[in-house]
């Protein structure tokens, strides 16, 4: 009788699984390990707006009654679509163009003329709207900065609500401070 018991005890039926039982104590945090050297800093992005481009051209040398400027931004849809603001800068000043100035004692106005491709700048006597002989080194840059109007917004409406906004478009440091330009 004793084998019997013995083998009723080993039969390859099981009974049902108990309960699960409680969790139980988390263990210990292992040791941090040591931190690793830095990697090298990536090359920095070019900054801008993404609806917005700010060109700058040196045009110091400049001399005579006209000055055409190659812009290959200035395509047909941009003159046809966006708005484009002009400015030069004379010493420390930057003037909206066209305009009249008066650097040295000579009122001198400049007129722009656009087309795709190229930006024109034609100089003349404000006093009599004869051609002005601009002597070199009386401008120092040509700054066009363009605003891409949207499908939905014309460009008159995007000077608006620029405007509405307080933003003198007719002032470089306007446009460079609202749009977030680099000079």
């Amino acid at each position: 009788m004793v084998l019997f018991v013995v083998l009723a005890s080993c039969s390859a039926e099981d009974g049902a699984d108990g309960d699960t039982g409680p969790q139980g104590p988390a263990g210990m945090d292992g040791v941090d390990g040591t931190n690793g050297t830095d990697g090298q800093d990536g090359q920095d992005g070019q900054d801008g707006n993404a609806n917005v481009q700010n060109l700058t051209f040196d045009i110091s040398t400049v001399s005579g009654s006209s000055y055409t400027q190659a812009v290959p931004e200035l395509t047909q849809e941009v003159l046809d679509n966006d708005l484009v603001y002009a400015f030069v800068q004379v010493g420390s000043l930057t003037y909206p163009i066209p305009n009249i100035l008066n650097p040295a004692g000579t009122p001198f106005f400049i007129r722009t003329f656009m087309q795709a491709g190229t930006f024109q700048l034609r100089f003349g006597l404000a006093t009599d709207n004869s051609a002005y002989d601009l002597p070199a080194g009386t401008l120092e840059q040509l700054r066009i900065v363009i605003v891409e109007s949207t499908a939905s917004k014309s460009a008159g409406e995007t000077e608006n609500e620029l405007e509405a906004q307080g933003v003198d478009v007719t002032n470089y440091e306007s446009l460079r401070a609202h749009f977030n330009l680099v000079r």
